[in-house]
């Protein structure tokens, strides 16, 4: 059985926490916090700034006029959806770059772009509230390799190893391994980090939707979009296999097959903008 404790510390020293998500969790759930407020929080980091001026101003919400101010994107975007975007932001930077050349972060961001936006437009399909939520889930759906890699990456390329000689899936092969898999790591990790159980519950069950308690739509959704973004060669987590589809999660979702082509379109149209968006943020 892993250490998951001992694997989490480290990760955790060598990781910045997303302290502005925090502030701005904390400034809108609080009743008294103005728009200023929370404006002000955002503008004290510029890079978060620009980010977030930039999605604001991105095809995906094709507003008319140019968005030049903070306050501009907290109106255009929302409040609960700025929230989303200011955790996705602020996680794609808290992690460094892992000395593991069978890993290559670019392709496992990208991958889990990938994911975010399959997430999105099946979340659009189902007409969901709030689906920047269903985007930052996708985003972190597979955190725990980070955690794996980082924490223990002569682990982390003891398992790439096996799983691609014994051609099994990779979670498959933690589970054979270690008796835990990413999605249950990257949930602990999440949790440790304070993030609230609507985010680390459908990541713990991402890869067996059907033990999943709660947040079972959340976790249809990530199943579906995860090999959605494999299918379509979206990044490259280190998977080499797409692995199958969930009865549960097919039925669950509702998604007929004459969705899935105008579906596939819209995620590799929104893929392609992400990749923009986030160019200047992804790990070279």
């Amino acid at each position: 059985m892993y250490d998951l404790e001992a694997l989490i510390s480290r990760t955790t020293t060598l990781a910045t926490p997303p302290s502005t998500y925090y502030q701005l969790n904390n400034a809108i759930n609080n009743p008294n916090s103005s728009l200023k407020d929370i404006s002000n929080i955002i503008n004290q980091d510029a890079s978060l700034t620009a980010q977030l001026l930039r999605i604001a101003n991105s095809a995906f919400f094709s507003f008319p006029a140019e968005i030049t101010t903070v306050a501009q994107a907290i109106t255009i975007v929302g409040i609960q959806q700025l929230r989303e975007l200011t955790l996705a932001c602020a996680m794609l930077r808290a992690f460094p770059s892992i000395p593991n050349d069978d890993f290559n972060i670019n392709g496992f961001w990208q991958h889990s772009l990938g994911v975010a936006v399959a997430s999105r437009v099946i979340a659009t399909l189902r007409k969901e509230s709030n689906i920047e939520r269903y985007y930052v889930l996708g985003l972190l759906h597979d955190i725990g390799r980070i955690v794996i890699c980082l924490g223990d990456p002569g682990e982390a390329r003891k398992l790439l190893q096996t799983a691609h000689q014994s051609k099994r899936l990779l979670h498959q092969t933690e589970l054979a391994m270690w008796q835990i898999d990413h999605g249950e790591i990257g949930a602990r990790f999440l949790a440790h980090w304070h993030l609230p159980p609507s985010i680390h519950q459908p990541i713990h069950h991402h890869h067996h939707p059907e033990s999943a308690e709660h947040y079972q739509d959340e976790c249809a959704t990530l199943h579906m979009a995860d090999i959605i973004a494999h299918a379509l060669q979206l990044g490259n987590s280190g998977e080499k296999r797409i692995a199958p589809l969930s009865d549960m999660a097919w039925q669950r979702l509702g998604i007929t097959l004459e969705q899935l082509p105008e579906m596939t379109e819209q995620v590799k149209m929104q893929y392609n903008e992400s990749i923009k968006l986030f160019k200047s943020t992804l790990h070279s």
